[in-house]
Formats: C-alpha cells, structure tokens, sequence
C-alpha cells in the first residue's frame, strides 16, 4: 500500500516527462510477458508492447476456477469465468528502478456459475464489457525483471441468464495481484 501512495504522489506532482535514467526495460519496442500471483483461483497473464518509454500496450486475460463442497449444508458451488482486455500504461517520472505509472483497460468477459443445494439446481450465464482506471507501480529488481501492481476503479456492464435474462451494471474499485513482467 505504501508503494502505491508513493506512485500516487510522483504521478501527480512529478514531472510529465521520462528522465533519462529510467529502466532500460521501458525502451521503445521491448516486449514483455505478464504473470500475476494467482490469488482466490484466479491468474492472469498477458503480453505487453512497449510503444516508447513513457507509453505500453497490453493484451491481459485472466482465468478464475473455483469449486466448493459442504457436506453439512448439502450445498456445492462451481463459478468459471474468463475475460480478456487490451490495457495501456502511460509511464510518469522513471527513476532506474521505479517508474509509476497511469492505467487503464476495456475488455469482455464469460462467467458460468452453477449451484446445487438439495434438489435445486441454478445455472448462470453471464457476458460482460468491462472497463478499469488506475494507478500504479512497477519496481525493476533486475534489468529485465519488473514486480507491480495497481489499484483504480473497475465496472462492468453485463448480461445474465439464470433462467430469466436480466442486464447487469457493477461499479467498485479494484486491486492487482503482484504481477512480474519478464521484457526481452
């Protein structure tokens, strides 16, 4: 959380140019591989494309599988879903190894959850467009290694089927996993 305050501020008070000094990694034309922490069943990955210094063009997906069992309340639950988003970071005041950085992401999205409690059964269906805003930071351990992540606000607007369509719009914040890049 610390490490997101200090890019909150060099963002907003830092200058808007990239310094000579930033990460060798962020130089025009490198690509990198994106892997996140996987955390509550979900991972997501991606590929990225540095465009210039100061400028990275993503394609993120992500994949959530989760199953859970009670034999006390005779209830179990299956969710998947899948989404995929092409993101863009625009890079503010680099040092060598810190570069904040400003996000942003629209992509689709698939979840399909089933429950069975007893005799009942509920299937659900859902497709969304979705869309998030942040901040963030990325820290360069090494010369090709970088460890981030970001916080921002999210939304989506969907449609469910649960035996009955309905549409669906969700507004809240959100938070990376610790996700490395890998640039060659």
């Amino acid at each position: 959380m610390r490490l997101l305050m200090v890019a909150a501020a060099a963002l907003l008070i830092g200058p808007s140019t990239v310094q000579a000094q930033g990460p060798e990694a962020l130089a025009e034309g490198r690509t990198s591989i994106a892997f996140a922490i996987p955390q509550s069943g979900s991972t997501s990955f991606g590929i990225w494309k540095q465009l210039s210094p100061t400028r990275a063009l993503g394609l993120q997906g992500s994949v959530l599988y989760g199953r859970h069992e009670s034999e006390f309340a005779n209830h179990e639950s299956t969710q998947f879903q899948i989404s995929v988003a092409p993101a863009m970071k625009w890079y503010r005041s680099l040092t060598p190894t810190v570069a904040p950085f400003l996000r942003g992401s629209v992509g689709v999205g698939y979840n399909r959850s089933e429950q069975l409690s007893g005799d009942i059964r509920i299937e659900t269906d859902g497709f969304n467009v979705n869309a998030s805003a942040g901040i963030g930071v990325d820290w360069f351990p090494l010369r090709s290694i970088s460890i981030g992540g970001f916080t921002g606000l999210s939304g989506a607007l969907g449609r469910v089927d649960s035996g009955t369509e309905r549409n669906s719009l969700t507004l809240g914040t959100t938070t990376s996993a610790l996700t490395m890049h890998i640039y060659f």
